[in-house]
C-alpha cells in the first residue's frame, strides 16, 4: 500500500520530502490555505521527486469558499496536479454563523464547477461527523471520489461507508498522529489506486470535455483541448478544422469528443 500524508500549510517548518522519501512516503495532497506557503511546499516536493497526487482547498462556508479553491486551482496548474479536493468540515469559527445547508450547497456547487472550468477534477474531503448534518446529506456529488475522514484507536482502515450516496471510499484518512519525519502527520490510504496517477481517468477527461462542449463555443474550448492534451497550436485553417482533427488524433479511441464536426461552427 502507498503512504500518502495529507500535508497542510502548518506543515512548513519540518517539510522535508527527502526524509519522507527515505520514511516511506509514496506521495502527499497538498493543502493551499496560504498560497504562497503551498507554492514553496510544492517546488520543495517537486525538486525531491515526492509526487504530489492532488491539492485540497478548506472550504470558509459563507466566508471564503471561492478564493480557497482558486488559490488550489492554481497551485494545482503551475505544478501539473490534476485534482483538488473541497475540505467540507467546518464549523465554529471557521464558517459564518448562520449558514444555512441550501447555502453551503450552493457554494460547493460554484467550488467544484471553478475547478471543472480549469480543466481539473474534483474531490471531496469530509466525514460522517459533518456531511449529513451539514450538507443535508445530499447525494448530488456521489459521483465524486470521497476523501473519508474517520479515526479509529486502533488504527483501522475503512472503505465501506454509508451518507451522501458514497457506499465506498476511494480514501481514508485514518490517523492524525502517523510520526512521520519528526512530527505527527494526517495519513491516508487509497483504495481507489488510480487516484495516485498524475492524471486524469478517461471518464473524468469525457465529462469535462462534454461539460465545455455543452457550454462553450468557440477557440476558448479548442485552447482548452490543446492545453489539455500538450497540443502546440500553429497554423490552421480558418473554420479551425485542423485543430479539432489534431485533438481528436490525440485522444484517440479511448475518448470521444461528442459533436465532432465543427467546419463552420468555430470560427
Amino acid at each position: 500500500m502507498t503512504l500518502v500524508l495529507d500535508v497542510s500549510n502548518y506543515d512548513e517548518s519540518t517539510f522535508d520530502p527527502v526524509c519522507m522519501l527515505s520514511e516511506g512516503v509514496g506521495a502527499i495532497i497538498l493543502g493551499c490555505q496560504r498560497e504562497d506557503v503551498a507554492d514553496r511546499m510544492a517546488a520543495k516536493a517537486q525538486d525531491a521527486g515526492l509526487p504530489i497526487i492532488a491539492t485540497y482547498a478548506f472550504l470558509y462556508f459563507g466566508q471564503d469558499t471561492l478564493g480557497q479553491t482558486m488559490a488550489a486551482v492554481r497551485i494545482s496548474k503551475k505544478y501539473s496536479i490534476p485534482r483538488v479536493f473541497l475540505d467540507c468540515e467546518s464549523g465554529e469559527g471557521t464558517e459564518r454563523p448562520g449558514i444555512t445547508v441550501a447555502e453551503r450547497q450552493a457554494e460547493l456547487r460554484d467550488c467544484i464547477h471553478a475547478v471543472n472550468t480549469e480543466g481539473l477534477a474534483a474531490g471531496i474531503y469530509t466525514g460522517a461527523f459533518w456531511w449529513p448534518s451539514k450538507m443535508g446529506n445530499t447525494t448530488e456529488w456521489a459521483h465524486l471520489p470521497l476523501w473519508h475522514a474517520a479515526y479509529y484507536n486502533d488504527g483501522s482502515r475503512q472503505r465501506s461507508v454509508a451518507y451522501g450516496g458514497w457506499s465506498e471510499c476511494a480514501i481514508h484518512q485514518w490517523t492524525s498522529t502517523l510520526d512521520v519525519c519528526g512530527r505527527r502527520r494526517d495519513a491516508s490510504e487509497v483504495w481507489d489506486t488510480s487516484l495516485l496517477e498524475v492524471g486524469m481517468t478517461k471518464e473524468e477527461t469525457q465529462a469535462l470535455i462534454d461539460q465545455r462542449l455543452d457550454a462553450t463555443l468557440g477557440l476558448t474550448l479548442l485552447a482548452l483541448m490543446e492545453q489539455m492534451l500538450g497540443i502546440k497550436p500553429s497554423t490552421f485553417d480558418a473554420t479551425n478544422q485542423q485543430r479539432v482533427d489534431a485533438i481528436v488524433a490525440k485522444l484517440g479511441t479511448g475518448v470521444s469528443l461528442k459533436g465532432t464536426t465543427f467546419t463552420g461552427v468555430i470560427q
